[in-house]
This record gives structure tokens, sequence and C-alpha cells, in this order.
């Protein structure tokens, strides 16, 4: 088997430094655009509604042809990069006119817009992701890969949170004067940081492999036991996170008496002690693998949404203490699974699907829309069917209602995905066997040619 040499820390800071503007990118269309365009540009809830499931389900659809095609790319400068170097500049262009509309725009301008701006995002992000899977084949050299990456992500959500805060001190901005100081920031860091990682680190992604159609691929896909386990776990995780997003504000607002204006202070709080722990979670991945770490991290996350349910009203320590457990708890599973799908991919390689990475974080990226989508279904009808009404004073009922569907529901489903990620088989043992068979087969195939 061919031993991996460990990759450069400063090359994997520079293969990093994009995920800084692109995570700064990827929140405002879940925090902030909605409410823009139904409230500053007074367009219709409903319509406005409408259009981002539209959009959602276009993102979906695009996902896995992204990640196809960009398997299949050749160039003198690997699959991934050209479809990167190609995004940025129209993901930039649509950023820009999603966040700074003209004054009175119609629902067809933030559908078209939506839509061009959750293409271009597809074509630079899975290629992105796709790209750190094939930096290094080593099990626990993709641990530091992605711990860069996220810690990246976790630098860019940092940002998002707190440079508003301090830009607009003691004031109370318009959304669209946020937005266009993430668009400033945005503007500036995407192309810089872009440049620094297709120039300082490079993409083998298209050395020495067998070409297999896209059938195949998918065939070998749905037959490859471990990452359909993988999906199916991380989904169920995923699913417990955003139904938690979709009612934590109510919880802390309703139920704990928590300023609203002090919200993003404790985000802050969270990312700020997760992006700290990152090392750390890296080191524990390597010593006791990535799918126990995840299980753990999902059960531990699981105990600190419990208790939060017997936080004291009106106790801002409570608040802050349980945002600072979570900020540990809750990274592994910010940082993990792309690690995993990549040690999947292999898999799926040596089963005869090909070298599909690209495919394989589409389909990871998929399931985690569905995700999304699926939280907001059924949290908020839940919260409403139990009793819960924001316009209203919070009844017992209602007060009940939020801790079941935003803390007990979560906590129950990341105890499920921990028991399926427990019994995930491709550990640094397996994965070490798989890339023997795949170091044996490619030299086979480089002889042969």
């Amino acid at each position: 088997m061919t031993l991996a040499r460990p990759a450069r820390n400063s090359r994997l800071l520079r293969y990093a430094a994009p995920a800084i503007p692109l995570s700064m990118l990827l929140m405002p269309p879940i925090m902030y655009i909605p409410p823009f365009y139904a409230t500053e540009m007074h367009l219709s809830m409903t319509v406005v509604g409408v259009i981002f499931f539209l959009a959602r389900l276009w993102d979906a659809v695009i996902d896995p042809l992204v990640g196809s095609l960009s398997d299949q790319t050749r160039s003198r400068w690997g699959r991934r990069k050209p479809w990167i170097a190609f995004g940025v500049i129209p993901l930039l262009i649509s950023a820009y006119l999603l966040f700074q509309p003209s004054k009175s725009v119609s629902p067809a301008y933030l559908l078209i817009v939506i839509f061009f701006f959750y293409l271009a995002w597809t074509i630079v992000q899975i290629p992105y992701l796709s790209w750190g899977a094939e930096i290094s084949a080593d099990y626990r050299e993709r641990n530091r890969v992605v711990g860069f990456r996220e810690g990246g992500t976790m630098i860019g959500i940092l940002l998002v949170t707190g440079v508003p805060a301090l830009i607009f001190y003691n004031q109370v901005p318009s959304v669209r004067q946020i937005l266009g100081v993430f668009f400033a920031l945005t503007v500036v860091l995407l192309p810089l940081t872009t440049l620094l990682a297709l120039w300082g680190v490079p993409d083998a992604s298209s050395a020495n492999f067998e070409k297999t159609s896209i059938l195949r691929a998918v065939r070998t896909l749905s037959t490859n036991r471990p990452f359909l386990r993988l999906i199916s776990g991380t989904f169920i995780i995923w699913l417990a996170v955003y139904i938690y997003n979709a009612g934590i504000f109510f919880v802390l607002e309703k139920n704990l008496q928590f300023s609203s204006t002090n919200f993003l202070r404790v985000v802050f709080l969270q990312f700020l002690i997760g992006t700290a722990a990152t090392p750390v979670i890296v080191k524990l991945a390597d010593k006791f693998g990535k799918h126990t770490v995840l299980a753990g991290a999902a059960i531990l996350t699981a105990l600190a949404f419990t208790a939060l349910s017997q936080a004291r009203p009106g106790n801002t320590t409570d608040v802050v203490l349980f945002f600072g457990v979570l900020g540990l708890t809750i990274s592994p599973i910010w940082v993990l699974p792309t690690a995993l799908v990549a040690d999947a991919a292999d898999l799926g390689e040596l089963l005869g699907g090909g070298k599909k990475e690209g495919l394989y974080m589409a389909c990871y990226n998929l399931a985690m829309k569905i995700a999304i989508a699926a939280s907001v279904g059924i949290a908020l009808p839940l919260l409403s069917y139990l009793g819960f009404n924001p316009n209203l004073a919070t009844t017992a009922d209602g007060a009940q209602a939020l801790r079941v569907v935003a803390l007990y529901l979560p906590a129950a489903l990341l105890f499920l995905g921990a028991m399926v990620m427990a019994g995930y088989p491709v550990d640094a043992k397996a994965h070490a066997a798989i890339r023997l068979e795949l170091d044996e087969h490619r030299q086979r195939l480089a002889v042969s040619k």
C-alpha cells in the first residue's frame, strides 16, 4: 500500500481558506433573505415561502448533476479546479443580485435570482468538497483535511454573527444593511481565498483511475451498504439538529425569557468554542475512529438538549453554559461526516463504481438538504398541533410543546442516529485494507495501459 505523506499545514490552510467566505454566503439565505424579501421588499410571505421551497427542490436536483459532471471532467488542472474557478464570478454576481436588489422587485426576480444563486453555489461547493476528499487517501489524514476546512467554515459563521454586531453596535440596522456587509466581505474574501487554494494546492484527482459510466457508479452506490448506513445515520442526526434550530429561538424567548438581542451572542460563543475545539476533535477521531466520535457527539448533544429543558427561566447563566457546552458536543457533527463520505467513496471505487467522490459528496449534500426541508415541515406544524402559538402568550401547553418538539424530539433522533453510526463498519483498519486493494488495482491498471 502506498503510504500517504502528511499534507503541510500551509497547504491545508490554503485549501481551507475558501470555506470562510463560502459559509458566509450560505447563512444569509437561511437566516436573512426570506424575511428581507417578505418585509423590506414587500413580497407576500406565502410567495416568498413557495419560491424558497422551489429553490430548495432545484438545489437538490442539481447537486448530483454537478457532482457527476465534475467526476467526469478531465483537464490538465484536475477534475475540480475548473469548476471552482468557473463558478466564483457567477456566485458573486448572483449574491449581489440577491442581497442588494433594486428598491422594487417582482416575485419572478426573486425566483430567477435564487435559482441562479443556488446553481452557482453548487458549481463551487460540490467540487470543493470533493477536492478535499482527494487531497489525501489516508484515513487519519482526511481528519486533518476536514478539520482545517470545517474550522474555516466555523470562522465564517463567527464573522457572520460577529461583524454585524460590531459594525452596527448600538444601532438597529436594516436587513439590507446587514446583507450589504456580508457581500462586501465575500466579494473581497472569496476571490482572494479561491486564488490561494487553486494556486497553492494540487489537484491530482485525474491521476490513474478507471473510467466508469455514471449508471454503473449509481448502481454501485446503491449497493454500497456502509455508505447507505452513513447517509441514514447522518440524515437522522442532521434532521435532529435542524428541528432544534427551527425551535430554539422560541424556547429561549418564550420558555426561558432570554433576550432575543443576545441570541447571536450565544451563537457566536458556541461557534467560537467549536472552532477552538476542532484540533481536539481531529485527534479524538484519529484515536477512536470518526464514526465513534460522531456517535458520541450525537449522544452528548442529546443530553445537552435534555438538560436545557430543565434550565431556569430568566437565568442567563444556564443559557450561556448550554451554548458553551453545545459548542463542544455539536462540532464533530459539522466536522467529521465528509471525511466518512470520502472513505465510503473509496469502497465504492473498489466495488467497481469508479472514482466518484463528486457523486458521493452530492448525495450526502442532498440528504442534508432534505433534512433541512423536512425539519421545518415537521417542527412548525407539530408545534401548532401541540398548542404553541408564537403570537399569543405562552401557556403551559405551549411551553411543553416547545420542550417536546425543539428539545426532546431532537434528542431522541440523536440517540437513534448514534445507534446507526456506532456500528459503521469502515474504520481505520477496514479502510487500510480497502486502500491496499485499490492501490494494487490501480497498479494493474497502469501496467495494462
